[in-house]
């Protein structure tokens, strides 16, 4: 569950086509590449705050409470497409202040918390076969995700590709509260 959520949260969608988003909303080329590093900026950045709360408040209590906002923020920078481009300064802020405040909570929770469940999940007997098997799906899912995203744009637009993946982040919280124990603190 971990795993494929962390890649249908959507994030590897903005990592690989983040300055082709950033153009397609109003950015200049360069300005696009600007904003394509602030989002790797804050990716990188917002991680180091996991690692103070992935202990302090649980995985399972930090995956819950990000997929309701990254879904809402995936929402807030799609639904952003919608402002008329001659509206360019309010377009694409807010599609970049989704995208980023996105890629905040995700680089705080949902970005680390997968391989923290994946290696507190098994024994050390069989540690290495499922860190290995939760890898995979979760290269398996990116995979899938890449290969997909410029389809899912042709046919839905920006706003249906980044609702698509706001729904996932719905349904990403509702596998968490059903199926996923708290693993902070067990043997």
């Amino acid at each position: 569950v971990c795993m494929f959520m962390q890649q249908f949260c959507g994030i590897n969608v903005i990592a690989y086509y983040s300055s082709t988003i950033f153009k397609n909303s109003g950015f200049t080329t360069r300005d696009s590449l600007i904003a394509s590093w602030g989002f790797g900026m804050l990716n990188w950045v917002f991680a180091v705050p996991a690692f103070f709360m992935i202990d302090r408040f649980g995985r399972r209590t930090l995956l819950l409470f990000a997929f309701p906002f990254m879904s809402a923020f995936l929402l807030m920078a799609g639904f952003a497409f919608w402002i008329p481009e001659d509206n360019r300064d309010a377009r694409v802020g807010v599609i970049a202040l989704g995208i980023y405040l996105f890629t905040i909570v995700y680089s705080s929770s949902e970005g680390p918390v997968p391989f923290t469940y994946a290696a507190e999940a098994a024994s050390l007997k069989v540690r290495d076969v499922t860190m290995s098997t939760a890898t995979a799906v979760c290269w398996f899912f990116n995979f899938i995700l890449s290969l997909t995203w410029p389809s899912l744009l042709k046919a839905f637009k920006s706003q249906g590709a980044f609702g698509w993946y706001a729904a996932w982040n719905m349904i990403g919280f509702f596998l968490v509260l059903w199926l996923l124990p708290e693993t902070k603190g067990l043997t």
